[in-house]
């Protein structure tokens, strides 16, 4: 519902022409899109949009809200295809994806040139 310009626990009933809507009008304003499932990829990729250089600090890497390991989907423990379940969060998901692989390509990231590192 946030994505989609509703608060959080609204009972706003969302359909796909919202999640098009959505796509269309509010993510592709978004500076950054990232893949919790490709988390270091993601850090790099958000660093070189803002820096301009291609790197992940240790502090990025540490588990600052560690969850139960009990919630995760022993299938898919990085809750990657969550989202594919459910038509709506389907669109979303399927841009994010598209989005992230464009980025990474566009600025050079790959898990070679993003090196861990305490010295930016």
């Amino acid at each position: 519902n946030m994505v989609l310009g509703y608060g959080c626990m609204s009972q706003h009933a969302t359909s796909p022409a919202d999640a098009r809507r959505a796509v269309e009008q509010r993510l592709r304003h978004f500076l950054f899109v990232g893949d919790q499932g490709q988390w270091n990829m993601s850090l790099c990729l958000f660093n070189a949009i803002m820096t301009g250089r291609r790197f992940v600090l240790p502090r990025q890497l540490a588990n600052s809200r560690p969850t139960s390991t009990k919630l995760l989907d022993p299938a898919n423990p990085a809750g990657s295809a969550i989202a594919t379940r459910d038509p709506i969060d389907g669109e979303l998901w399927n841009y994010v994806q598209r989005r992230f692989r464009r980025d990474v390509r566009r600025h050079g990231v790959s898990p070679e040139c993003c090196p861990v590192t305490s010295d930016p």
